[in-house]
């Protein structure tokens, strides 16, 4: 009874055994099926110079959710009672400088693609393909990391392609940055995304707190760039969303050439 639709699957641990419910004329014999056991592919950390170029990754998973459960908050965010979490990435990197991915695939991911948490500064994405992402392809800082000496500075998000993200997790956008300074999002594609196609910048007022512990001054965000991206299909399955969404201060910032269409949920197409 529990699978419904074709191409569902569930897991009973007391039988410890699969049940996979195939499309019509498809044969699950002459299948490839992968059953991922790791959430994080790579992880790096304390590291400057070094190159990621032509990897491909894919068959991360997340059993968390499982679990623990989760109800889907704002741009990926995971809330349970007392308890606010982000979906995890197949390739995380925290305290690095001078980090360059490039060409590398990231496809079939239980998680996010890429988190670029804390304090990573002069790195670019470049020339990547994401498709079929749980979360958010591409994440750039964390909605509790405010601090001026831990943020994501002087980030090139530019020519990559975004497929379905937020396949499993559907508050997730294509590509999401949290409190950030000089990042620039250039000529990237993204289409076929349950919410919004780009989200810049967290917080709901000059005051706003994220961990709600202590008052929180002006958003230290400024000097980012969404330009020239191509962003089709999107706000699928939720609405409060837009093709280029952003939120809170984000001083000397620029929204320029971008093109898109076929927006399906409101609310608008940039939605400041």
């Amino acid at each position: 009874n529990l699978l419904e639709d074709y191409g569902e699957w569930c897991y009973l641990p007391e039988e410890n055994r699969i049940y996979y419910k195939p499309y019509p004329n498809e044969n699950v014999n002459e299948e490839t099926i992968f059953v991922p056991g790791v959430t994080t592919l790579l992880d790096i950390s304390g590291v400057q110079g070094i190159q990621i170029k032509g990897v491909f990754f894919a068959h991360s998973g997340w059993g968390e959710v499982s679990k623990k459960g989760m109800y889907i908050w704002q741009s990926g965010q995971l809330i349970r009672p007392n308890e606010f979490e982000m979906v995890p990435a197949a390739v995380t990197i925290s305290n690095c400088k001078n980090v360059n991915i490039s060409h590398c695939g990231f496809k079939n991911l239980g998680t996010m693609g890429i988190s670029l948490k804390e304090n990573v500064t002069g790195s670019q994405i470049e020339d990547c393909v994401f498709q079929d992402i749980s979360g958010t392809a591409i994440s750039v800082g964390h909605f509790y990391i405010s601090d001026e000496n831990r943020l994501c500075k002087l980030i090139d998000i530019n020519n990559n392609v975004i497929k379905s993200a937020g396949a499993e997790f559907f508050g997730s956008p294509g590509i999401q940055t949290y409190y950030t300074q000089n990042v620039t999002i250039k000529n990237n594609y993204l289409a076929s995304l349950p919410y919004s196609g780009i989200a810049q910048g967290w917080g709901w007022d000059s005051n706003w707190d994220p961990s709600n512990t202590a008052e929180h001054s002006a958003s230290p965000s400024h000097s980012n760039r969404i330009i020239k991206n191509k962003i089709i299909d999107v706000s699928q399955r939720n609405r409060d969303g837009g093709g280029i969404y952003t939120l809170g201060h984000n001083h000397n910032s620029v929204i320029q050439g971008n093109y898109i269409l076929n927006q399906q949920n409101d609310y608008g197409a940039i939605y400041n």
